[in-house]
């Protein structure tokens, strides 16, 4: 398709005008939630279910702020299998010293979609006496005594790629699974990273943003 030099002069005065807006708006945001102003850093678990890693990926391609100073002044990203050091049981009692030590206080972040079909199996973290555990099992434990649920990315958010025709996994999005707990979606493949920081700088300082029909920010 072909487009006019004035059209294509629009446009990329639009992407360079959001571009702009973006540097001058973050740090605002990163400033709002200082640590300074007494309400700590926004605990949260970053559970991936069937995912390719992109949303995560994307977040730590932040700019304004850095992914430093996310971590650092915004959240305590405690639990994340893509990010952390930390592997195998080590890493999984992580989430069971969170939901025993801070529960209702922290926000569980899911990326991918959940499979219910064969129980599950198609998604497994760890295990407890030899005996794999779904993540929609620690989907439901660890989105129970959450304070609240992003569901980042689309196949978070509506199913996404594995859920598909002819859906062999059975996947499903994050609100299909946890129903009593404000669900934020945060749609994208990936998301932009200042969607994903601005909406948990607003969870931090004001609590739950207003949502959209789609309960999107």
């Amino acid at each position: 398709m072909l487009i006019s030099r004035k059209k294509f002069l629009k446009i990329s005065g639009g992407a360079l005008a959001g571009a702009a807006l973006s540097n001058l708006w973050m740090p605002g945001l990163l400033k709002a939630a200082s640590v300074k102003d007494g309400k700590g850093r926004l605990p949260i678990i970053w559970f991936q279910g069937q995912s390719c890693s992109g949303c995560v990926v994307s977040l730590a391609n932040t700019e304004y702020p850095g992914i430093d100073e996310v971590l650092i002044e915004v959240i305590t990203l405690d639990y994340q299998p893509t990010l952390m050091a930390a592997a195998g049981d080590v890493a999984l009692d992580v989430i069971r010293r969170m939901i025993k030590d801070e529960k209702g206080q922290y926000i569980l972040a899911i990326e991918g979609s959940i499979p219910l079909d064969a129980g599950g199996e198609y998604c497994t973290v760890g295990e407890v006496d030899e005996k794999p555990i779904t993540a929609l099992e620690w989907i439901k434990e660890i989105g129970n005594n959450a304070l609240a649920v992003l569901a980042i990315g689309s196949c978070a958010s509506w199913g996404g790629i594995p859920a598909a025709s002819p859906n062999p996994t059975g996947a499903v999005p994050a609100s299909e699974v946890i129903k009593d707990k404000p669900i934020i979606n945060i749609p994208g493949c990936p998301p932009h990273p200042d969607w994903m920081v601005g909406t948990m700088v607003h969870v931090l300082k004001y609590g739950i943003p207003e949502l959209d029909e789609l309960d999107r920010p």
